[in-house]
């Protein structure tokens, strides 16, 4: 954590030293967000890093007095990993304004095309 406690950059390192697992956290005065996080690729499987690394996340917001916010995902992985640690549900509600009826037409074409793209499946 900085001296300021406006959050922190979390790693976790092999035994040589090299990092493996990072997450980065951001704070105001009332909770922690959840902000971003990453695996190396050779240990991605089988090893628990990122939950004990999320872990640690949320036992220091815990302890500085914060509730700890994952900030939501629709990503099925990320969204199955953050529902593992329990927690509760909130709906989270978003206003656009937008400044023509073309403008409205150009959104509404781009949330249908992005709900209904062709699901990519990544391979190692």
């Amino acid at each position: 954590m900085t001296s300021r406690k406006t959050g922190g950059a979390y790693i976790l390192r092999d035994p040589q030293g090299r990092g493996v697992c990072t997450s980065l956290m951001v704070n105001d005065d009332r909770s922690a967000f959840y902000l971003a996080g990453g695996i190396h690729r050779a240990v991605r499987h089988g090893f628990l890093m990122n939950v004990l690394l999320t872990q640690r996340m949320i036992e220091d917001a815990h302890e500085a007095g914060l509730d700890f916010d994952f900030a939501g995902t629709d990503l099925p992985g990320v969204e199955g990993f953050f529902r593992s640690f329990g927690g509760q549900l909130r709906p989270l509600y978003r206003l656009v304004k937008l400044p023509s009826a073309r403008a409205y037409l150009i959104w509404q074409g781009y949330r249908y095309f992005a709900r209904h793209r062709l699901k990519r499946v990544w391979h190692d």
